[in-house]
């Protein structure tokens, strides 16, 4: 366990090494990490194995690798800013031709790796590496959930903490409650289920949750409440929905990190405060990512547009209301 207290920030961390775990102690209303993000976001190659048609980054066998040269400047940065944990992602991260070198050569670094994965290149060497080197992985789901109980058994085999990520679309929120209400056994051996509000991405808002009818979504979050098999997560897009369908006090979640404790950085190098964004690059061939996180006219803009809360609601103040991109938010029409 490391125990870190930043003077200017006022605020102390503390973070398991094994596991990738932190909690940070003090007001959260309107912090932003002076020194830099404490995670990263990147994506270390734009191919994928699955070509999904809903792919936010529309990626395809066909694509960019990062080079270990460059990957070593992400490093090198992530250094500097005090980053604690890289979440390494694509694409399908697991398909580069040096991914198990980029887990070691992170780990090493002194910060932890975590992964996203469609779980469809997960090799014993993959695996021995994960086990090595990272904190925990996370499936990503898209079939029906029983088809990944043998991977996923496979996986914890090998001792590695396993979340599943699960997109809230419109079109799935029945589904998952019914499985929520009766889960697999095999979920008593997760770490966690995480929900990520879906992003309309592609243009396509019809899969949004806020098309969903009331009654679908009380259902969904109130066999959340009742859900004890394992840990249940949102990400803080979801932070508007989590502060008005679940008791949960507001000092145990967050709403949007980007340009406030973390950023996003891709294959090419260019840096943004999160995957969603398509333009305002930079890019640490340019600048230092502490330059970029202090100075970037769309760290600052997006920074100020997450911590001014715009909402209309008592309860605006604890989830921030929306997200800078996308109409996400619970109260956006």
């Amino acid at each position: 366990m490391k125990i870190r207290f930043e003077a200017n920030d006022c605020h102390c961390y503390l973070f398991d090494y094994s596991t990738g775990k932190s909690i940070m102690l003090g007001d959260c209303n309107e912090f932003v990490r002076t020194k830099g993000p404490d995670l990263l976001d990147v994506s270390i190659t734009n191919r994928c194995n699955r070509c999904c048609d809903f792919c936010y980054r529309q990626s395809t066998y066909v694509g960019e690798d990062i080079t270990l040269e460059d990957y070593h400047i992400v490093i090198d940065n992530a250094k500097e800013c005090g980053v604690q944990q890289i979440a390494i992602g694509g694409g399908e991260p697991t398909i580069h031709p040096h991914f198990c070198e980029i887990l070691e050569m992170t780990r090493s670094n002194g910060i932890i790796p975590n992964y996203s994965t469609n779980a469809q290149n997960l090799t014993d060497r993959v695996l021995r590496y994960t086990k090595k080197n990272c904190g925990a992985i996370a499936i990503s789901i898209y079939e029906e959930i029983d088809e990944y109980e043998e991977i996923i058994k496979k996986i914890i085999s090998y001792g590695i903490k396993v979340n599943l990520h699960l997109i809230l679309r419109a079109d799935k929120m029945r589904k998952y409650t019914s499985f929520l209400r009766n889960p697999p056994e095999w979920f008593a051996d997760l770490n966690a289920l995480i929900f990520l509000n879906y992003k309309p991405a592609n243009g396509n808002d019809s899969l949004c949750l806020k098309k969903c009818d009331s009654r679908t979504i009380e259902d969904f979050f109130g066999a959340v409440s009742a859900f004890d098999l394992c840990g249940i997560g949102f990400d803080t897009c979801s932070a508007s929905y989590v502060c008005k369908y679940l008791d949960v006090d507001s000092c145990y979640y967050d709403w949007c990190e980007g340009a406030r404790k973390s950023a996003y950085i891709n294959e090419k190098l260019d840096v943004y405060p999160c995957s969603f964004y398509k333009s305002g690059v930079d890019s640490l061939r340019n600048n230092s990512l502490k330059w970029i996180w202090d100075n970037s006219q769309t760290f600052v803009s997006h920074r100020q547009s997450v911590t001014l809360v715009k909402g209309a609601c008592e309860k605006s103040e604890d989830c921030h209301a929306t997200c800078p991109i996308y109409p996400i938010s619970v109260c956006d029409v």
